[in-house]
């Protein structure tokens, strides 16, 4: 082994490394497969005896305990069967157990991982759709929403349409038209169904009510 090849198996290592926490941090099990089998095929499958593997093992087992105490999660909840192997890992006598174990774990992590994620997913579009209702009397943004909700605004964008199959603002519209014509049919004048859904400017409620349903609101009404 070169010097050269000495001093850059480490730096390797770490990029490996990383790239395995950067796949559990977003969930993505295949992924974090990847990172570990490209782990695995850099420092520990060249391993002649299973004695000569603890080492490696030591690192990876480590690394994904320390990635699930910072999330906050249980480590025997989330590793479920593997989880006594953390505990002693001698109780497996192969190699192929060995890279088996790694691999499950990794794969349990990442699927908690994106568990979580997805329910904070809908945490947060269930707060938009309780804003976009409760405050259907006022101008409602997402940038506004976005600042509320301590969240980048472009990532809030995506999450909604994901979710919910349209962007925010024409959900909204939805939302007021929908309130607008239903007021209007129950008999409130024009300037008070407007009101209702926060436009302060008839002209312009009429304009937006009659490109959403065609017709304006006092043909509405009669």
């Amino acid at each position: 082994e070169t010097a050269a090849a000495a001093s850059s198996a480490p730096a390797a290592g770490a990029e490996l490394e990383n790239a395995l926490e950067a796949a559990l941090e977003t969930g993505d099990a295949e992924a974090a497969r990847r990172a570990f089998y490209a782990i695995w095929n850099v420092s520990l499958s060249e391993a002649g005896t299973v004695d000569e593997l603890y080492d490696g093992i030591l690192a990876v087992s480590s690394l994904l305990l320390r990635f699930i105490q910072r999330q906050g999660m249980s480590a025997r909840e989330t590793l479920r069967e593997q989880y006594p192997y953390f505990q002693n890992a001698k109780l497996l006598t192969t190699k192929e157990q060995i890279r088996d174990w790694l691999d499950g774990s990794v794969a349990a992590i990442a699927e908690s991982q994106h568990r979580r994620r997805k329910e904070r997913r809908h945490h947060f579009v269930t707060e938009l759709l309780a804003i976009a209702r409760e405050e259907i009397d006022r101008d409602v943004t997402l940038h506004m929403a976005a600042e509320r909700l301590f969240v980048n605004p472009s990532y809030l964008s995506r999450l909604f349409k994901q979710e919910m199959g349209q962007t925010f603002s024409a959900y909204v519209l939805e939302l007021k038209m929908e309130k607008a014509k239903q007021a209007l049919g129950e008999g409130a004048k024009v300037y008070d169904a407007a009101r209702m859904v926060g436009y302060r400017d008839v002209s312009y409620f009429t304009k937006v009510f009659r490109k959403f349903w065609g017709v304006t609101p006092g043909e509405l009404r009669q």
